[in-house]
């Protein structure tokens, strides 16, 4: 049981020096530099030097008293759980790494930092394994450790993987943020009446005002409360019959995300009305291949008489899909064309709703008035948190 001893001894041996490593980074280095270099170079050393010292301890069982695949599990369990429970929030995986990049919850520099380091842990490994190897007397091994180290590593394999998959991903999202930040524009639509200028004027200011039927455009830059640096441009569009079209018209290619605000109240006598406008917007080329984000805000739910954001969900899907039907079966030209050729909204063949639709559509219930009046707060949190998110 002498080689299953030095195993142990090795184990934490390595345990011990990456931990003291690790403390000594923390008081020298910046909070960033240790979370994003130190750490993963630790816990990439550590873990790849136990899983080493794992696949020789395989090639030379019978040397270690003639243990088999149990001790070697065994190790494994102990090697896991110590590692587990020490590696200070350090992933020492490449894969786990470039998850978080694509997640958004790390940065390009930070995840190129923490590849580079779990590739120089990684480098590391082989070398120090090789010196601890010869110097407890394991010299009739080496062959086979060195073989282990030149046979092709699914570890270095999977950090070369990780950093194609970040360049590649660099420029993907590059090539979405040059197209993304050329259209920064949330568009508030809706019938008259809706509350859209009210709206407007209480996400810029929070106050409320008396506001009358627009007849042109108003625009200015929101920040998001939580993040000064995101910022989006509202406009405030009118929603007067001859004028709502002819607007969007002009302002629909810098949609980064669109809120169509319908009055709650009024919604049951308005239901046709709401449905052709939006039915409108839906089937317009320039939304249909931008796709910006959908935001159904129903408005005035501080009226007792409101209806819920579930049952206009409902009711808008029913008659956009009643309008679908019969535009489709609109009058066709001489020559055979159908007027106009609108786009098809939603799957062919199945009852709309608005998961068929290529951007995202979510419903939320607001009052612009809010629930204390004219001298208290709006309530729309959830319209915030939406603009957040786009932002």
């Amino acid at each position: 049981m002498a080689g299953l001893n030095v195993s142990i001894a090795f184990f934490f041996l390595v345990f011990g020096v990456c931990q003291a490593l690790k403390q000594l980074s923390k008081r020298l280095l910046s909070p960033g530099a240790y979370g994003c270099l130190a750490r993963e170079l630790a816990g990439s050393l550590q873990l790849c030097m136990s899983c080493l010292e794992l696949r020789m301890l395989m090639e030379i069982g019978l040397w270690g008293g003639g243990f088999g695949p149990d001790v070697v599990l065994t190790l494994l369990f102990l090697l896991f759980t110590v590692h587990g429970a020490s590696f200070d929030g350090a992933s020492a995986n490449p894969t786990i790494s470039v998850q978080e990049f694509l997640l958004l919850e790390s940065s390009l520099a930070a995840t190129a930092a923490k590849l580079l380091a779990q590739g120089a842990g990684m480098a590391g490994c082989g070398d120090v394994c090789v010196r601890a190897a010869m110097a407890g007397g394991l010299e009739p091994h080496l062959e086979a450790l060195r073989r282990e180290l030149r046979a092709p590593d699914p570890a270095v394999l999977s950090v070369l993987l990780a950093l194609l998959a970040v360049a590649i991903t660099l420029l993907i999202w590059r090539f979405v943020q040059g197209r993304r930040s050329s259209r920064q524009a949330v568009l508030l639509l809706g019938l008259c009446d809706a509350g859209k200028t009210l709206l407007f004027a209480r996400l810029l200011t929070g106050k409320y005002r008396d506001t009358q039927t627009s007849i042109t455009d108003s625009s200015a830059v929101y920040r998001v409360s939580n993040d000064k640096s995101a910022n989006v441009t509202l406009i405030d569009l009118p929603g007067h019959e001859s004028l709502r079209l002819q607007f969007l018209e002009r302002f629909k290619a810098a949609a980064r995300a669109i809120v169509f605000v319908v009055d709650s109240v009024a919604f049951q006598r308005e239901v046709k009305d709401v449905a052709e406008f939006l039915y409108q917007v839906l089937i317009d080329s320039t939304v249909l291949k931008n796709a910006p984000a959908l935001l159904i805000a129903c408005n005035k739910q501080d009226v007792t008489m409101a209806k819920s954001a579930k049952l206009i969900q409902h009711q808008l899907e029913k008659e956009l899909n009643t309008l679908r039907v019969t535009r489709s079966a609109a009058p066709t030209s001489l020559d055979g064309s159908a007027t106009g050729s609108p786009a098809q909204l939603g799957k062919k063949g199945k009852d709309f709703d608005f998961s068929q639709l290529p951007m995202k559509v979510e419903f939320v219930e607001c009052s612009a008035r809010g629930s204390k009046g004219e001298e208290g707060d709006a309530d729309f949190e959830g319209l915030e948190k939406w603009l957040a998110k786009i932002a």
